[in-house]
């Protein structure tokens, strides 16, 4: 992310939708609860330079920026918006092991069932899940005996 807004290009003509991210930005400084900004658009139109802008003003506001891509044909299973976004408020690169994955987990002190709740954001399995799976055999189960009665 870093060839726009660090490389010097100017951004042209979205003043307005700049403005708007501004404003957001501004009521969280001071004091609203988050907030999503949702950017899309047709190819080409300058939506990844719109976004590298906003999240250059929001670190020279002191935000930390969080961000997630949602294509219009999908992602590769563990790369979804989601995912990406709650991986990064955990500190965690792309391609961390599951270890460094449990102790983002145990080090952001969960409450309660969100454990289970961030394991299924992050699509990793349940701790002590996959014991219980591995151990599962579904097997086919023996025929009926069949008896040696017959009709007339």
């Amino acid at each position: 992310m870093k060839r726009g807004a660090s490389a010097g290009v100017p951004l042209v003509g979205r003043r307005a939708e700049l403005e708007q991210c501004r404003a957001v930005l501004a009521a969280i400084g001071e004091g609203a609860s988050g907030a999503v900004v949702v950017v899309r658009g047709e190819p080409g139109i300058g939506k990844t330079r719109l976004v590298e802008e906003v999240q250059s003003i929001a670190a020279g506001m002191g935000f930390a920026r969080h961000m997630g891509w949602v294509l219009d044909f999908g992602t590769e299973r563990g790369h979804g918006a989601v995912r990406t976004i709650v991986a990064g408020l955990l500190g965690l690169e792309r391609d961390t092991s599951s270890d460094d994955v449990e102790s983002a987990i145990d080090a952001a002190k969960l409450m309660g069932d969100d454990c289970l709740y961030v394991r299924d954001l992050l699509e990793i399995p349940q701790r002590g899940m996959t014991d219980r799976f591995t151990r599962l055999s579904i097997e086919r189960p023996a025929p009926a005996p069949r008896s040696a009665s017959s009709s007339v």
